[in-house]
């Protein structure tokens, strides 16, 4: 599954798109980082994380660098998953980027299931909900 990183702020503002045959984008200042940040950006480490493709087609990140990662606001850790529409904040203060993948969305604002549910490369033309796990892709609890 593709994924595109599009830049909020920095140096790097804009769009690039990573195809299905990219397994991991290494993100970073070291010019053999996917993503190059230039030497001035120095809340960014050479190299500084990055976002690897899960079997399934989601991304995860790995972090490597000594500096911070933040996913949406707060403090990401080896494993955390990317979901479509996360801000990624790259070094305390540093750049901040919004991953978008393809696939449905579905963000409860309240209630039970209060979150963001992703289904990667999803071909349905319907996503049905209701109280049956087994017959239904996103299931609420009983009352």
């Amino acid at each position: 599954m593709s994924i595109t990183i599009k830049h909020l702020d920095g140096p790097l503002k804009g769009e690039k798109s990573f195809g299905d045959d990219v397994g991991s984008i290494l993100i970073g200042r070291s010019t053999q980082a996917d993503v190059s940040y230039p030497e001035e950006c120095i809340a960014v480490d050479g190299e500084h994380l990055r976002l690897n493709r899960e079997s399934d087609g989601s991304y995860t990140i790995e972090l490597i660098g000594s500096c911070d990662v933040e996913i949406d606001g707060k403090p990401a850790e080896t494993g955390a998953p990317v979901t479509s529409g996360s801000v990624i904040t790259v070094g305390e203060g540093g750049p901040r980027f919004e991953a978008l993948l393809p696939g449905v969305t579905i963000k409860h604002i309240e209630g039970p299931l209060a979150g963001t549910y992703q289904f990667f490369g999803e071909t349905k033309e319907e996503i049905t909900f209701g109280r049956l796990p087994r017959q239904t892709d996103v299931s609420y609890p009983a009352k």
